[in-house]
């Protein structure tokens, strides 16, 4: 060993270069592997309002979705695209921006919303609130349906996120990024940020579904905010109407 390998071993600095070059090689590899199976479940979701005088439609916004169910044709997303910019309907673009894109009807099913006065353990009463999540039903499922199945991340992980960035973007954005945060019902990850990213599956180093994106946090430097897949899987199996849930 030279003696500049051993200074800098000396110093923390790993001198393993091969073995440097292939732990990069393989997480290059495994995120092309999840990109390529996990893409086609993702969604555009347009929402549109009633035109100026009670006019045709028009476009109002944008948000993402994923199918996550291999049995019905549902759809994770956002809370918060109900009602949004004063939107009445909404439809699912399937593999845009491919020959075969298609343009799916959608409608709402359960949509997390206020809860009404609830009453703390030191009796107090305060105003709950279900996580920002909505599921939709489509007209149409993907050609291979997704398996339901999720994983736990912890703070250190290595995770992914896809989805499209802009509502005229026809390619799929991927992006790679650690759980710097993990609370009880919230995640923050490292990586690319933006508000359109809300409802964008978070993907586990192994493939399996970990959360979703609900927006941004932060100012000068943003994190990307998400609910963990144990969340959406309470919300999904709670109340009266329980939904398909995750497997694990």
């Amino acid at each position: 060993m030279s003696l500049y390998d051993k200074l800098r071993g000396s110093m923390g600095f790993s001198i393993d270069y091969e073995l440097g070059r292939s732990m990069s090689t393989l997480s290059e590899s495994r995120g092309k592997a999840i990109f390529q199976g996990c893409k086609n479940y993702v969604v555009k979701l347009i929402a549109c309002k009633p035109g100026p005088e009670g006019g045709p439609l028009v476009e109002c916004g944008f948000f993402n979705g994923f199918f996550y169910n291999d049995k019905e044709p549902l759809i994770l997303t956002c809370g918060h695209i109900d009602g949004w910019n004063g939107a009445t309907s909404y439809y699912a673009l399937l593999y845009h921006g491919t020959p075969m894109e298609q343009r799916l009807d959608v409608e709402f099913i359960k949509v997390g919303s206020e809860t009404g006065p609830q009453q703390a353990p030191d009796g107090t009463w305060f105003k709950g609130h279900e996580p920002d999540l909505a599921l939709l039903k489509a007209s149409g499922q993907p050609a291979h349906p997704p398996r339901p199945f999720a994983a736990q991340v912890t703070t250190g992980d290595t995770v992914f996120v896809i989805g499209f960035k802009g509502k005229n973007e026809a390619q799929l954005t991927f992006d790679q990024g650690i759980v710097a945060y993990r609370g009880m019902q919230e995640m923050l990850l490292t990586g690319y940020a933006e508000n359109g990213f809300s409802g964008c599956p978070v993907i586990s180093f192994d493939g399996f579904f970990a959360g979703m994106v609900v927006g941004c946090d932060g100012y000068t430097v943003k994190h990307t905010k998400a609910i963990s897949a144990e969340i959406i899987h309470s919300w999904l199996q709670g109340g009266d109407a329980k939904f398909p849930g995750f497997l694990s």
